[in-house]
């Protein structure tokens, strides 16, 4: 069959060059957000899955930097930041 092989989340991923470790929180967000757009995601749920703090604060920054996530609230006032799913990945994706 001459049929284009659809692009799954894997093959976005290769194109991105996400780290492992971005990919696995990328994962770990999307089960703790319950398939809203727009949700929190505290350290203690980074702990859950056994991610620290100075790995969680990097891997934040590279999906915000790689267009996956966009940080609502980055206050350091002891609550949960606030994040949501955006899709600005896709622009780099498109052939």
């Amino acid at each position: 069959r001459d049929v284009a092989p659809s692009r799954g989340l894997g093959d976005v991923y290769k194109r991105q060059a996400l780290t492992a470790g971005a990919r696995f929180l990328y994962l770990c967000m999307t089960m703790e957000s319950a398939g809203k757009r727009e949700f929190i995601f505290p350290k203690s749920a980074a702990e859950k899955y056994g991610i620290a703090r100075n790995s969680l604060t990097r891997q934040v920054a590279e999906l915000q930097n790689k267009g996956f996530i966009s940080v609502q609230s980055m206050a350091n006032l002891r609550q949960p930041n606030e994040y949501s799913f955006c899709k600005r990945w896709r622009e780099n994706t498109r052939t």
